[in-house]
């Protein structure tokens, strides 16, 4: 993850790149507070807990019990299956209990939240980066192009050819 990759090794030297330590930290704050809300209290109150004891966890515990071959054709719930097998795939890692099923559903949120701020952070390092060379390329005094030199120095070459300055 943190490695030098054939992308990096590929990638321009000199274009910064979005440290990760602020994606890690807020990945480490939203799992901290997903787990303690799970560890705490009750969340079977509401919308959110009505989803997913009535509708999410009952799929995945009937995916598990297909497992290896679980039929996707039919399944109450309003979903695309891919949390539920992913999920039905852990089972026999985190068991059945309710509040392991709950942790293992939050990393999904925890990813979410990692993808979302890598994302905003490396496109405002970047924004920051085009206008950091945009001001340079402003002070930057303009050199004749290809070679040739401004119509100032080609008269000051000539008069200094004739005599007439040295």
């Amino acid at each position: 993850m943190f490695g030098v990759t054939e992308q990096d090794s590929n990638r321009a030297p000199d274009r910064p790149r979005a440290p990760w330590w602020p994606t890690l930290a807020l990945m480490a704050v939203q799992l901290a507070v997903s787990a303690g809300v799970i560890l705490v209290g009750p969340i079977e109150a509401g919308r959110y807990g009505s989803d997913q004891f009535n509708y999410h966890e009952p799929v995945v515990r009937i995916f598990a019990d297909q497992l290896p071959a679980p039929d996707v054709s039919d399944y109450a719930s309003a979903t695309t299956p891919l949390y539920h097998l992913i999920l039905a795939g852990l089972k026999p890692v985190i068991g059945g209990e309710r509040t392991a099923f709950m942790l293992a559903a939050s990393l999904f949120t925890v990813a979410l939240v990692g993808l979302l701020h890598r994302l905003l952070a490396t496109r405002q390092t970047h924004q920051r980066d085009r206008e950091q060379r945009r001001r340079q390329h402003e002070r930057r005094p303009l050199a004749p192009a290809h070679g040739l030199e401004s119509r100032e120095d080609q008269v000051i070459q000539r008069c200094r050819r004739r005599g007439v300055v040295r």
